[in-house]
């Protein structure tokens, strides 16, 4: 927080103030959508691939590395993929990686621990 004063101008007869967004900026970071906004309880925000090879190339080609990051909405409290449970953080993107180049089902948690939807990760 500044010790510098706020500054106001009259803008069509009412006070606005200089030099602030108006809100917090917290707020943007931690506020996460809800269902009807983010049009269903998660959505794909992004994924992708690359080849890992190392320094020495296997015989059997380079390993395939898989990523896609979801967006969740504030209805949702984890993400189940091949058993493993990922808590959705307060930023609501949830980022998975695997092996291999091949669709993964991810298993979307609600708040309350039940199942609400399937989603189809990967390209």
């Amino acid at each position: 927080m500044s010790s510098e004063p706020e500054r106001t101008h009259a803008e069509n007869g009412e006070p606005t103030r200089l030099g602030r967004s108006g809100f917090d900026a917290l707020d943007i970071l931690t506020r996460l959508p809800t269902v009807v906004e983010l049009g269903g309880p998660a959505r794909a925000a992004g994924a992708g691939g690359v080849a890992v090879s190392g320094r020495r190339r296997p015989p059997s080609g380079p390993r395939w590395l898989s990523y896609s990051l979801i967006a969740t909405s504030a209805e949702v409290g984890a993400v189940q993929v091949r058993g493993r449970t990922i808590v959705r953080p307060a930023h609501g993107r949830v980022a998975v990686v695997w092996r291999g180049s091949d669709q993964l089902p991810a298993t979307i948690i609600g708040v309350n621990g039940q199942a609400l939807c399937v989603a189809q990760l990967g390209s």
